[in-house]
């Protein structure tokens, strides 16, 4: 589902009393697919039908790639975002090789299940300023590093399970304090991880007009809050194009709209960690019902803006097409499939 950078469509989600509180408006999500994913009427008429939409976005930036895609499922919204409550079934895919979720608080018997790969150890080993090949601050490398004993049999299993304390303890920190909490990496080459994220989120202003609350949410968290949302954070190590890339996803689900006619949510995805190719991400989900009892449905629309390093520099423009033709790919793939697996669900109920 994933392809050199994350497509996230499959983002995790629980909902424990969120109807509790509304926000004052429901998500524009025509205007937006026709303003600024520049959609046509008969793309719209193609939606309705069950056909995707998938584009790529102006970015704003040479480092970054915005995907937007959107498709109509025969389901309510309600039983879509119930099935995100499940990440590790709803994200389960041959380029997801190994996935958790987080409780509250965070701790490391939660990523039990992760296990570094090879490379990724001898990296940590030899990490210094001037040449590191993972993405770890001062803090996880020193959990990781003190006391361990690098000629140990099982080397690998050590280094993993002192990776799981130190994943644990970035989920946690965030959770609490937000981007103050999240360091800079070692590598003096590596970008500043909350910066990065900023940058993402100032060129999304389609966010900042169709849900202010939720742009301001994610700019100012944890201070900011965002009216019966619940949120949590998943692990998980994938395959992105030739690297295979552990990662922290904060989630974010609020509730929209909920009426008579139906409901809406709105699901934000950023990310908190990841050990190579990505400086940050944000996905943006909006589900909202369009059908009615006897006939339940609903549109989903995902927008993916990430910012990595391979876009820029020499032969960065072929990088970053040949990346946006992989990512409109792989989301028309991934909306179909997903399409396909949910309705079967809900027959199946």
């Amino acid at each position: 589902m994933r392809s050199l950078l994350p497509l996230g469509l499959a983002l995790a989600a629980a909902l424990a009393g969120a109807a509790r509180a509304q926000p004052a408006s429901p998500f524009p999500l025509d205007r937006f697919l026709t303003q600024h994913a520049h959609v046509s009427d008969r793309d719209l008429a193609g939606l309705a039908r069950g056909t995707p939409i998938v584009r790529t976005l102006a970015a704003g930036d040479p480092k970054e790639i915005v995907v937007a895609g959107a498709i109509r499922m025969g389901i309510p919204a309600r039983f879509y975002v119930e099935q995100f409550r499940d990440i590790v079934r709803m994200k389960r895919s041959e380029d997801v090789l190994q996935i958790g979720k987080f409780g509250n608080p965070p701790s490391a018997d939660d990523a039990a299940a992760l296990r570094l790969d090879h490379d990724d150890v001898e990296a940590l080993r030899k990490c210094r300023p001037e040449d590191c090949d993972i993405r770890v601050t001062g803090a996880m490398l020193d959990r990781v590093r003190t006391g361990m004993d690098w000629t140990a049999r099982d080397l690998d299993a050590r280094a993993s399970q002192r990776f799981q304390h130190a994943l644990a303890e970035r989920a946690a920190a965030f959770l609490r304090d937000g981007d103050r909490a999240l360091g800079r990496f070692v590598a003096r080459d590596t970008a500043d991880a909350a910066a990065a994220f900023t940058a993402v989120l100032k060129r999304t202003p389609w966010l900042q007009e169709s849900a202010p609350d939720a742009h301001d949410y994610l700019a100012r968290f944890p201070q900011a809050p965002l009216a019966g949302a619940d949120q949590f954070v998943y692990w998980s190590k994938e395959v992105w194009g030739p690297a295979r890339v552990v990662t922290l996803t904060h989630v974010t689900i609020a509730p929209r709209v909920s009426t008579a006619a139906g409901e809406e949510f709105l699901i934000l995805t950023r990310d908190v960690y990841a050990t190579h190719l990505l400086d940050a991400s944000l996905g943006v989900v909006i589900v909202s019902d369009r059908g009615d009892a006897d006939r339940p449905a609903c549109d989903v629309a995902y927008v993916n803006h990430s910012r990595a390093p391979a876009l820029q520099g020499f032969l960065g423009g072929l990088r970053r097409s040949l990346v946006q033709r992989r990512q409109r790919d792989a989301m028309d793939r991934s909306l179909r499939a997903l399409k396909e697996r949910l309705e079967a669900a809900y027959r199946g109920r």
